[in-house]
């Protein structure tokens, strides 16, 4: 270069500084890029993860329902079978009593 002046030094300082500052601020914008679609892909994930939440909620309601389904009608059941064969006992019961009596009638 020919004789710079002092102000044309100061100048091609300064855009030289502008320069490299450019070049950090791009070097920076690429940074919170990477980092914005870092968030994004975990955004979503998250929602993905919310959704299946749900979704197993939902299975587990449905599950709480059908259980509960069973054991009203397992204990509706019981109930019945209950009553058959309490009857079916007590008649049993009845039987024995006839039986022993009459045993003690016919004994010598």
């Amino acid at each position: 270069m020919e004789d710079e002046t002092d102000f044309e030094k100061l100048a091609r300082m300064i855009k030289n500084g502008f320069d490299a500052v450019d070049e950090r601020f791009t070097s920076m914008d690429a940074r919170f890029t990477s980092v914005d679609e870092r968030f994004d892909a975990l955004d979503e994930k998250f929602e993905e993860t919310g959704k299946k939440i749900v979704a197993l909620d939902r299975k587990f309601d449905g599950l709480h329902a059908a259980l509960t389904e069973y054991r009203e009608e397992t204990a509706t059941r019981f109930d019945a079978l209950e009553s058959v064969l309490g009857g079916a006992v007590r008649l049993l019961n009845d039987h024995d009593k006839r039986i022993s009596n009459l045993e003690h009638e016919l004994a010598p």
